[in-house]
C-alpha cells in the first residue's frame, strides 16, 4: 500500500497487472464483466472505507461548541465532510484506490492535515478562526486514515484476491485461459 496525492490523500492497492489481466478475460468473456469486476473492487474496500469514515467522524476537536452567532455551525460538520469524501476509485486499468476529496478546492489539504502521520514538523494544520484571517489557530489531529487503512490491508487485500478468484473461475467456466 503506498500514499500520495497533492490535492487530499489517496491509498493504492499494488494489484493493478492483475486487475488489468483478469479485466481483459473477463471482457473476452462478455464485455459487461469488468464494469462488474469494478464494482467488486469498491465492495471489497468497504470494511476500509467504513472504517475510516468512523475515525474521521470520531476525531477530536476544540473550539466553542455550535460556534458563534455570527458563525454557527453544525456539531462535527467538518469530520462529516472529510468522511463524505472518502471514496474508493476502481479501474480495470489501474486497480483499486482509496481515496478522500473534499467540496471546496481550499479544503483539499484539511484531510491531510488532519492525519497525524502526514504531519510536517510542526504538526497538524493552521487555520483562521471561523475565516476571520486575523486570527489563526494551529489544530493537531490523529491517524484518521493512514493507520487505520494499514490495519485493514490485510482484509482488504483478501477480499481483493476472492474477487480476481471470482471473475477467473467466471473466465474458465466460459472456455477463456484462467
Amino acid at each position: 500500500m503506498a500514499a500520495s496525492g497533492a490535492s487530499g490523500m489517496d491509498v493504492e492497492i499494488e494489484v493493478g497487472r492483475e486487475v488489468r489481466r483478469v479485466a481483459d478475460q473477463l471482457r473476452a468473456v462478455d464485455k459487461t464483466l469488468p464494469t462488474k469486476l469494478r464494482r467488486e473492487l469498491r465492495g471489497a474496500a468497504k470494511t476500509g472505507v467504513q472504517r475510516v469514515k468512523r475515525e474521521a467522524k470520531a476525531l477530536a476537536v476544540k473550539g466553542r461548541r455550535g460556534g458563534t452567532g455570527k458563525h454557527p455551525h453544525r456539531p462535527r460538520q467538518l469530520r462529516r465532510t472529510v468522511a463524505r469524501g472518502v471514496r474508493v476509485r476502481a479501474s480495470t486499468k489501474t486497480g483499486m484506490r482509496i481515496v478522500t476529496a473534499m467540496p471546496d478546492a481550499e479544503q483539499s489539504v484539511i484531510p491531510r492535515g488532519l492525519d497525524s502521520r502526514t504531519r510536517h514538523a510542526g504538526g497538524g494544520w493552521r487555520h483562521p478562526v471561523f475565516g476571520n484571517r486575523d486570527v489563526w489557530v494551529n489544530q493537531q489531529g490523529a491517524s484518521w486514515f493512514l493507520e487505520p487503512l494499514a490495519e485493514e490491508q490485510p482484509q482488504v487485500m483478501r477480499n481483493i484476491h476472492a474477487v480476481l478468484d471470482k471473475a477467473a473461475d467466471q473466465v474458465a467456466k466460459a472456455g477463456g485461459t484462467g
